[in-house]
């Protein structure tokens, strides 16, 4: 006659814990590891306001990186995105812009005759800045800041849609400090899906 294999009720009770201890602590780990990649690697951006249209419209939901910067600096024409809550146009300390980056750290960025004149090592005299990424028929009118020579951590950006972009016209220079990275993927509206790599943002922008 064979022995009976069944659990007592307190063998039973040991493995349940055990499996809920284990289930504990892989929903642990898990959030451990959404944790560390929402702050040092992506996070998700919904893009607020058409200051950047018609390259990111109202409603646009992106991936954004956070690697190249930590790694490299901002380059001319680069899109990036960036806590705002230092700017008059932000509702709170937690708000974030999405904007372009425009002149660099040691240049002079002047706002002239509806155009963005660069001046720096390369053109002491300053240039006229080419645009392609603008639509058509776009001028950049002057605000409050027309005129900004940018320390050695400082960005001049801009939106896309110059007549409705609060920017670096409105608000001076952007530290380095506040970029949070820069769009990786174009997740929403479906039909509008893009990655977006360094070629997308790498044209002959450059003065």
């Amino acid at each position: 006659m064979g022995m009976k294999n069944e659990l007592t009720s307190k063998e039973k009770s040991y493995l349940i814990l055990k499996e809920t201890l284990r289930f504990i602590r892989f929903v642990l780990i898990l959030a451990i590891v959404f944790w560390l990649i929402r702050s040092f690697v992506m996070q998700p951006f919904i893009v607020r306001g058409s200051s950047m249209e018609h390259t990111f419209s109202n409603g646009d939901y992106v991936i954004i990186e956070k690697l190249s910067y930590r790694m490299g600096e901002p380059q001319r024409g680069d899109i990036v995105i960036f806590n705002a809550g230092f700017t008059s146009s932000a509702p709170d300390d937690q708000s974030f812009f999405i904007k372009r980056v425009v002149g660099l750290p040691g240049e002079t960025v002047r706002v002239q005759n509806n155009k963005v004149i660069i001046r720096n090592s390369s053109h002491p005299n300053g240039r006229i800045l080419r645009e392609p990424y603008l639509d058509e028929g776009v001028r950049t009118k002057p605000r409050e800041y027309n005129r900004v020579t940018l320390a050695s951590d400082e960005y001049f950006v801009m939106g896309d849609n110059r007549p409705n972009s609060s920017d670096s016209r409105v608000w001076g220079a952007l530290n380095e400090k506040k970029i949070v990275g820069k769009p990786l993927v174009r997740a929403y509206p479906f039909d509008d899906f893009q990655i977006f790599t360094r070629s997308a943002f790498e044209r002959n922008i450059d003065t």
